[in-house]
């Protein structure tokens, strides 16, 4: 059977200790960047805005004038 490492007394205030110290670094980090303007919240940051309508591709008008026919080559009577 593997060993199991039991946390001691001494350990947990280590590790309680090591956490707190981790949560005020991370709340300075969050407080100064506040307080800088990078975690700024502007009302036009959330403004509901429609994207615009998808267009359909225009199709190229079509020639009002009918194909030329083509002339028939040599050899072809008539």
């Amino acid at each position: 059977m593997a060993y199991r490492h039991d946390m001691h007394p001494q350990h947990i205030g280590l590790v309680g200790l090591a956490l707190l110290i981790v949560l005020l670094f991370v709340g300075a980090l969050v407080w100064g960047s506040w307080r800088s303007g990078l975690l700024a919240v502007r009302p036009d940051d959330f403004a509901m805005r429609l994207p615009a309508a998808p267009t359909l591709p225009r199709a190229p008008t079509p020639n009002p004038q009918p194909a030329p026919l083509p002339k028939p080559g040599p050899g072809v009577e008539r």
